[in-house]
């Protein structure tokens, strides 16, 4: 039997044998909070990142209600839209959305870029139930008149704020413009922003906010390290790591965009095998740049937190936070794409003296202290000795280094 906090929710026979099979139990907060409200026909901004069960606490209500309602899909259009920001996240909210419903008669339809449209036209020429999608392809659809949009009953905007930070809002205002005005929308995002607020606030109808703060605990199997260092140095504290692990495979996280460009030629100059991912990449070659790490081609990928959100590649075996964040929830975040189905791996981060507080952060989230290595060639006992400052005033003070190196580097 599923356990009966999942049967409070009264999902249909076929939903919840598919929870059985996937071995689902109790709830998740997120779920508990949301399903409730989605079955309820109401509105929802969810606040949440990756690990809080997001997906099935919009699915598994979503796909309730299209299984209770008696309309069908027309031609060319869908019932339930999901838009995603990436093709490597619309693939796996299919395959999820896909296993929750494999005992059903519901159809669904992926539509994502960088790969031939003629397969997708035909998924929806009889309409679907679900459809999965990425703005950009969905709307090259629509302009061939091959998506309509008529029979639109759910949207589910997904990750919002990486939808934004790759540039998707006119996407995303030309969709919405299309849809029918009556629908019950679900908005999901890890981070709320100003701009983020101001896209709900243009989408959603007396929402129910729904925030979760993400697990913050770490795997034990992921050795985390501080090493201490000047800004000038840490290119060179980069190279010896992974010089000194030459069997390892790298993932590296740097804060903003142009710093993975800078940081990738500066290692393949060095003659290391690199792939890097931020959110100016197009899909195709992102995907290239993923394929090539997954595969080994690469050793290296440098990426940003938006970038690299919700990758899931077997092998790494160091996380590198080149560049810390400021986001305690996301440096859990990213030291757990190491360790994981029980294997080894570490996670080093390179600590400036005015980063120094946002590791101190993330130990007070994670409530775990990581352990100090000073036997490296860069070591930094300044860096080490800097008096903590309020996370706000650390980021502010480097967003202002970084201002002044810009400005320097511009042509008078």
């Amino acid at each position: 039997m599923i356990n009966s906090k999942f049967l409070d929710f009264q999902l249909c026979d076929e939903i919840q044998r598919s929870l059985k099979k996937l071995k689902y139990t109790t709830p998740t907060a997120i779920q508990q909070k949301a399903i409730p409200e989605i079955l309820n026909a109401k509105d929802v901004l969810g606040i949440a990142q990756t690990g809080t069960g997001k997906t099935a606490a919009f699915c598994l209500p979503l796909l309730e209600l299209l299984i209770r309602s008696k309309s069908k899909p027309v031609k060319r259009s869908c019932r339930l839209l999901i838009l995603a920001p990436t093709r490597e996240l619309a693939i796996q909210l299919f395959k999820k959305v896909k296993s929750y419903a494999y005992l059903t008669n519901l159809n669904f339809a992926l539509v994502y870029g960088g790969v031939g449209k003629a397969e997708q036209i035909e998924s929806l020429r009889e309409g679907v139930d679900v459809l999965v999608a990425t703005p950009g392809r969905l709307l090259d659809l629509w302009e061939y008149e091959k998506v309509e949009f008529d029979s639109v009953e759910y949207l589910v905007l997904d990750e919002a704020d990486r939808m934004l930070d790759m540039g998707f809002i006119e996407e995303l205002e030309d969709l919405l413009r299309m849809l029918p005005e009556k629908r019950q929308n679900l908005f999901f995002s890890a981070t709320m922003s100003q701009e983020v607020k101001t896209l709900s606030e243009s989408i959603l109808k007396n929402p129910s906010l729904i925030e979760v703060a993400p697990p913050a605990t770490v795997s034990a199997d992921v050795d985390q390290k501080v090493m201490y260092v000047d800004k000038e140095h840490k290119l060179k504290l980069l190279f010896h790591v992974i010089e000194e692990n030459p069997d390892g495979k790298f993932l590296v996280f740097v804060d903003m965009k142009r710093t993975t460009r800078k940081l990738g030629q500066e290692l393949a100059k060095k003659g290391f095998r690199v792939s890097v991912i931020n959110g100016d990449k197009l899909q195709a070659a992102r995907q290239q740049a993923i394929n090539e790490f997954a595969k080994g081609s690469t050793d290296i990928l440098v990426a940003t937190d938006v970038a690299a959100r919700g990758l899931d590649i077997k092998g790494v075996t160091h996380v590198i936070n080149y560049e810390l964040t400021h986001i305690a929830e996301s440096y859990v975040h990213r030291i757990g794409r190491v360790g994981r189905a029980g294997e080894k791996g570490y996670a080093i981060s390179f600590t400036t003296g005015d980063e120094k507080s946002y590791l101190a952060h993330a130990e007070k989230l994670t409530k775990e202290s990581v352990e100090l290595v000073t036997k490296q060639p860069f070591h930094s006992q300044k860096a080490f000795d800097t008096p903590l400052m309020k996370v706000g005033k650390a980021k502010a003070k480097i967003e202002r280094e970084k201002g002044k190196v810009e400005r320097l580097k511009k042509p008078r």
